[in-house]
């Protein structure tokens, strides 16, 4: 990932973590490194824990935050949900994977956040065979 897109990318998950603690959510962890992959955000949420991928866009050229999420991330996400929960020994069987995109419109500066949640929750097993 060059530079310049990698800045973009902290930029809009350190917006993500400000608004999610704006509303009532507790960081537990940043950029996570675990053996599949990287979560962007462990968060804490009334006793549920909450792995929250962060989309930071200045355009539509490759689509939307949401059209990013396909069956392949989300088993992705969900497998490094389920690693994350090992590997630090909780017992949360309540949790969620959520969904934060950032948007920079970048003639107004403008600033839009959309938080969609519970986005792995539904993974259709046919899809899965693809993967």
């Amino acid at each position: 990932m060059g530079k310049t897109r990698q800045k973009i990318g902290r930029w809009g998950e350190k917006t993500a973590a400000k608004y999610l603690e704006k509303h009532g959510y507790i960081i537990v962890a940043t950029n996570e490194n675990l053996k599949g992959g990287e979560l962007d955000l462990v968060c804490k949420k009334n006793d549920k824990i909450i792995f929250v991928e962060v989309r930071t866009k200045t355009g539509y050229l490759f689509g939307t935050g949401e059209e990013s999420i396909t069956p392949k991330k989300a088993l992705k996400l969900a497998t490094l949900s389920h690693e994350y929960l090992e590997e630090k020994e909780y017992l949360y069987d309540d949790f969620q994977v959520d969904l934060v995109v950032v948007e920079a419109i970048k003639r107004s500066g403008e600033v839009r956040i959309r938080h969609l949640k519970n986005v792995v929750d539904e993974i259709d097993e046919d899809l899965l065979d693809d993967v």
